[in-house]
């Protein structure tokens, strides 16, 4: 059986997100194709999702021993920079940025690929590129995953953060924020790019995969070498039995655009939404509910142990959402359970959602309040779309789709082009 050392930063991945289930699918997913998988964690990893990752994937979990030598100049190092603005960047000032992990875990991640003499190296987000000394493993295939544009991201996270309202919001006093942040043009004017190190970073791996077709194209603009593919978040469909009587959902994480797409909803959607429908009620979950104040038509559910039990009673899902990179993973989970959809064109392009049949792009806030107005009083009509779009997910989203990518890229890429110009195969 061939072997696969998966790093997976756990540190720095909330426990049940979006992006901790993308590398557990892809892992999975390597599994399925035939290689025994490790896990590699940066530590500190509680001990139960290590236990739960062993059970779920039959293979091993390594947690990497910090330079501990290395914590207290680091330490002294980022005071300095804290001083200096042109440096305090979510990249550069952040004691988890990609050269600090370089100093930090190297060595350790150097010494388990000797001792587990992996044919795949497969990493999940760019900063964690600095791990892997790529002259002295060119023979091992690497992979990364990109998820997010990272260098992208960061900036737009930057944009938004510092002119969003103070917290907690108050949703009776909203206006267009500082700068216009609740403004759906506002990335239009704020242009973002890639940085040139994290673009480097993926033309040394021989696969580069990204979550989006938009980002894939970026990368393969961009670099030379790697062989850039997409492949997008898969989920299981999810046999509930829906009512569609309840409220409309929008679940939400720890970042500040989901703050930016709620606030953008409550302040250009929901009057328009409740001047028509004053019953309306938008039931908001996770991160955002303690970052808002009260308002009429929004219930602050907060953390909820399975959003199954939110979606068997929802009508639809709205995700407002139009900043950030990869993809919205809460528009695949809420269609994975039967629910229809309506997102602003910039998540719905990154989805399974096909416009009139399994859900709502929209354009404009006066279109979103439309389409909302539209699913809240027809139920029926939720129904036609929440069944289509769980059998988009059934049909054309299952995992399946991630082992089928991972095994035609692992083919041509099982032998890295420095070993093939040795061995005479072309890939």
């Amino acid at each position: 059986m061939r072997r696969a050392i998966f790093l997976f930063s756990a540190p720095f991945i909330p426990a049940n997100s979006g992006v901790e289930r993308r590398c557990l699918e892809m892992a999975e997913a390597l599994r399925d194709i035939g290689y025994q998988v490790t896990i590699a964690s940066l530590d500190p990893w509680p001990e139960e999702r290590q236990a739960a990752a062993r059970a779920r994937f039959g293979g091993d979990v390594r947690v990497l021993r910090k330079n501990e030598s290395a914590v207290p100049w680091l330490g002294r190092f980022h005071r300095v920079l804290s001083l200096r603005a042109a440096h305090r960047t979510r990249l550069s000032g952040e004691l988890w940025s990609p050269w600090n992990l370089r100093v930090l875990y190297r060595q350790a991640f150097t010494e388990l690929l000797e001792q587990v003499q992996p044919q795949l190296i497969f990493m999940s987000y760019w900063r964690t590129d600095g791990l892997v000394d790529h002259a002295r493993f060119s023979r091992i295939t690497r992979v990364i995953d990109g998820i997010d544009l990272a260098t992208i991201n960061a900036q737009m996270w930057e944009a938004v953060e510092k002119r969003l309202p103070a917290l907690p919001v108050r949703m009776d006093a909203l206006d267009n924020g500082r700068d216009g942040v609740l403004a759906g043009d506002f990335f239009s004017r704020h242009p973002v790019h890639p940085r040139r190190e994290e673009l480097a970073a993926y033309d040394r791996f021989d696969v580069s995969i990204a979550i989006a077709e938009a980002e894939a194209q970026i990368m393969r603009e961009n670099t030379r070498r790697t062989r850039v593919v997409s492949i997008p978040m898969t989920m299981e469909a999810v046999p509930l039995e829906n009512t569609y009587r309840g409220a409309a959902v929008l679940p939400t994480g720890p970042n500040p655009f989901n703050l930016q797409g709620l606030l953008y909803f409550a302040r250009s959607v929901l009057p328009v939404v409740r001047d028509r429908h004053p019953e309306f009620s938008l039931q908001v979950t996770g991160t955002c509910s303690d970052q808002i104040g009260d308002a009429p038509g929004v219930e602050r559910l907060g953390f909820v142990p399975s959003l199954a039990d939110v979606y068997r009673e929802a009508a639809f899902a709205v995700c407002p959402v139009f900043g950030g990179t990869g993809q919205q993973i809460k528009i695949v989970e809420a269609m994975a359970h039967g629910l229809p959809v309506v997102a602003v064109r910039f998540a719905a392009d990154r989805s399974p959602i096909r416009d009139g049949v399994n859900g709502f792009a929209v354009e404009s806030a006066e279109e979103f309040a439309e389409r909302v107005c539209e699913l809240w009083g027809d139920r029926g009509l939720c129904r036609r779309l929440g069944e289509a779009a769980r059998d988009t997910i059934r049909r054309e989203y299952a995992p399946e789709r991630t082992r089928a990518a991972l095994a035609d890229v692992l083919g041509p890429a099982a032998t890295p082009p420095a070993a093939a110009a040795a061995t005479g195969r072309v890939a």
